[in-house]
């Protein structure tokens, strides 16, 4: 391998060029090692699986509007009146209807000088009426309202309107 001191390659007259391979090379790594790197976007959230609480993806017409129009309460009428009953439990209901079956709706009330409570909750039927009975009430004035909630996350809220329980 070794001729005149020099060591010997493939080819006996490509031995000096052969020896600038290794130089060229480690220039080369060098050079990219040094060279500014692209910002890349983020990744991507994870698709959801069929198993994570995701609605399912609307097929068909998809041409629903994207804001939800709000329950419209067709009774009690604001300002109504409701005497306690000797069994202490009122049999009045709030009814009204939405413009999408199949809501989840939820109702509210709001005590005089006090903060919003959640009361009850229904699913709208299949022409979207729902119904909740207001069962016991104490004396005073309240303020309720109604509110739906899609599946895809819109949601709308109904006029407040008030009613007054008083003793029997």
């Amino acid at each position: 391998m070794w001729t005149d001191g020099r060591p010997r390659f493939w080819v006996g007259w490509w031995d000096t060029p052969h020896l600038a391979l290794p130089v060229v090379t480690l220039s080369l790594l060098i050079w990219l090692a040094v060279q500014p790197r692209p910002k890349l976007p983020p990744r991507p959230a994870t698709p959801a699986t069929a198993t994570d609480a995701t609605p399912a993806q609307p097929t068909g017409n998809t041409t629903r509007p994207t804001v939800l129009a709000p329950p419209i309460v067709d009774e009690p009428v604001t300002g109504s009146r409701f005497r306690i009953p000797p069994a202490g439990r009122l049999m009045a209901e709030v009814r009204g209807r939405s413009m999408e079956p199949g809501l989840r709706a939820a109702l509210f009330y709001t005590a005089a000088g006090g903060r919003e409570t959640f009361l009850t909750e229904t699913t709208t039927d299949a022409t979207g009426r729902f119904r909740f009975g207001l069962g016991t009430f104490p004396q005073g004035a309240y303020t309720l309202r109604v509110a739906t909630y899609a599946p895809d996350g819109r949601r709308s809220v109904s006029a407040p309107f008030q009613i007054s329980v008083t003793a029997r």
